[in-house]
């Protein structure tokens, strides 16, 4: 043990500074400077003890702003990297990076982008002092998400949002495909929420050539939405699992749409004594009262005329009446029934046309 953190050590003081030299001495490159000239000023910190200085040192976040533009412009790949040696040098300095970017008045700073598991770790690993929340999501980001990373933001210190369409919890290869797809103005939505870190892999990251390893939440993942999409909590369970022990959050967000989902994952903290606080955060909805779902936009003006029925159903708290309802209205149903999560719900699921919908209504409060 000694051994290994002694040449890890020595690792980081002489290998991994001819990285760190590389990495500058590309970015002098793109600037039309040569490489070179970055020696006198490494061998002067040498000489000068070590002693830290530069604009983290100044708390001159302005300058740190704009190098992560610049570097995000000519060379995003040394993004992550550095970031992270901003956050581990800001803790160095006795300091706090900011969230709000101080050069770009009422902007906030870009997440950091990370694509693979060991990128996410080692950003995240001079944050763990504090509080870190994960709000997992597949992207396509509307309100219902942005409300998710405003209840993280105001929770932790750092904000971790995965962005991640997965395919285990598909039934469908064309639903697969059809879900919507747009990183960029997810990032977008991301910065002015104020995330931290986006952690967006790819499918062969998440499920490498081999792997074999799911979780079944058994009993809550069989019944309403697992009755109609068989194998659906399987996928769901298992890339959050994952996502869980690659991030390591002290809190999850999730929203009170997804009920049987909240219920399934809370089921596997609590089964798997998981050390992540669950946080449900309230279903947000369209004015005519339509939950918020990257799906409503597949519906045309009829359809969300109709799709209507399913809140006014809901809101019966009775599912003889909320069923007679839906059926006036021509929906098919898939189910209509309550549900006996924490807190109980009157859930339902229909079909609009070939868009299918969920919601649910709670029947009294959470214990």
């Amino acid at each position: 043990g000694r051994r290994a953190l002694y040449h890890a050590g020595a690792a980081i003081a002489s290998n991994y500074v001819v990285t760190l030299r590389r990495a500058g001495g590309s970015l002098l490159e793109a600037a039309g400077a040569p490489p070179e000239g970055l020696d006198p000023l490494m061998r002067r910190t040498i000489d000068n003890d070590f002693e830290l200085t530069g604009p983290i040192d100044r708390g001159d976040w302005e300058t740190v702003d704009r190098h992560l533009a610049v570097i995000r412009a000519e060379r995003p790949e040394l993004e992550p990297m550095y970031s992270a040696l901003a956050d581990l040098t800001a803790s160095q300095a006795g300091r706090t990076r900011p969230s709000t970017s101080a050069g770009l008045p009422g902007e906030r700073r870009r997440p950091a982008v990370t694509r693979t598991i060991a990128a996410v770790r080692a950003l995240l690993a001079p944050r763990r002092a504090g509080r870190v929340a994960l709000v997992p999501t597949m992207g396509a980001l509307h309100d219902g998400h942005l409300a998710l990373l405003r209840a993280a933001r105001e929770a932790a210190d750092t904000v971790v949002m995965s962005l991640f369409v997965n395919p285990s919890q598909f039934g469908d290869d064309a639903d697969l495909a059809s879900y919507p797809r747009d990183e960029e103005h997810d990032l977008e939505q991301a910065a002015a929420v104020g995330v931290d870190v986006v952690f967006a892999p790819t499918v062969d990251e998440m499920y490498p050539p081999g792997f074999q390893t799911w979780v079944d939440v058994t009993e809550l993942g069989a019944v309403l939405e697992g009755e109609h999409r068989p194998g659906h909590f399987r996928g769901v369970a298992t890339v959050c699992l994952k996502l869980f022990t690659i991030v390591r959050p002290d809190l999850v967000f999730f929203g009170q749409k997804d009920a049987q989902q909240v219920e399934v994952l809370r089921r596997m903290i609590h089964d798997l004594a998981l050390e992540t606080e669950l946080h449900v955060v309230p279903t947000v909805r369209d004015a005519d009262g339509l939950a918020l779902s990257s799906r409503n936009a597949a519906l045309d003006p009829e359809e969300r005329r109709r799709a209507g029925a399913l809140p006014r159903a809901l809101r019966t708290r009775d599912p003889g009446r909320a069923r007679a309802i839906l059926d006036d209205a021509g929906l098919e149903v898939d189910y209509v029934e309550v549900a006996p999560f924490d807190p109980p719900v009157l859930a339902g699921a229909v079909r609009v046309g070939s868009t299918r919908l969920i919601d649910n209504v709670p029947l009294e409060e959470a214990t």
